[in-house]
């Protein structure tokens, strides 16, 4: 069983990734405001899901800053 600082330490460690960490293996899909990537972790060999969120114009940024919380919201919700 992982001690609270472990987590901490290991919740750190994952803030600090950056887009380099990654390699892009495959497109998964596209959504109104983004495209999922299938991706390898080049640290520790783990596949991740990847949401790149594109940037809209600022008449789009409100709608767009309600869809992503509400998917937020969504996938808080779920066990993954």
């Amino acid at each position: 069983m992982k001690s609270d600082n472990s987590n901490n330490q290991e919740n750190n460690n994952e803030s600090e990734l950056k887009l380099e960490d990654f390699e892009i293996i495959e497109k998964i899909g596209t959504g109104l405001f983004s495209i999922v990537h299938k991706v390898k972790n080049l640290k520790n060999g783990n596949i991740y899901a990847m949401k790149v969120i594109e940037k809209r114009t600022e008449s789009e940024t409100e709608k767009q800053k309600k869809e992503i919380k509400r998917e937020i919201n969504n996938l808080i919700k779920c066990y993954h």
